[in-house]
């Protein structure tokens, strides 16, 4: 078995370009958003670009009011290709895209809240980079999968 691999403890230096979120809003009822992040992290010393982070990172979403109690909410995620360390004979990490949506009821009750969730709504199928030797493959994401939060703030 190989020995994991660890990042060298020299510094690193990350280009990032945080494009402008932009922001629709409709009346009061609600609005929607894209975001996009482009980035080049490379080790500064060796100039290499650090492995398993995606130079290509987006939002688009939506968030809407159903009533006066009930909020709507829905967020896609997409994430370019992330490379490997250069060790590392697998193949890149491939992109992907999540989609989560929610409804959530307030102010209904006092300080209460009941959020509703799916998350990976499209069963998408992705993964987070394993470091060489560690396992076998990537560690596999949940798949679709639901959430019901209740809060009460005091």
């Amino acid at each position: 078995m190989n020995a994991p691999f660890f990042l060298p403890p020299h510094k690193f230096t990350q280009k990032i370009l945080h494009y402008p979120e932009f922001k629709a809003n409709y009346q009061d009822l609600g609005y929607g958003y894209v975001n996009y992040t482009w980035q080049d992290p490379r080790d500064s010393v060796t100039g290499d670009r650090l492995p398993d982070v995606s130079t290509h990172k987006g939002n688009i979403g939506v968030n809407i009011g159903l009533g006066k109690y009930v909020n709507f909410n829905s967020n896609l995620l997409v994430v370019g290709p992330r490379p490997r360390v250069n060790t590392d004979a697998r193949t890149d990490l491939a992109g992907y895209e999540v989609l989560d949506i929610a409804l959530i009821f307030k102010n209904f009750y006092k300080a209460m809240e009941i959020r509703a969730a799916i998350h990976n709504l499209l069963d998408e199928s992705y993964f987070d980079p394993a470091a060489v030797g560690t396992v076998a493959t990537d560690y596999p994401r949940e798949g679709i999968n639901c959430l019901v939060d209740v809060r009460y703030r005091f």
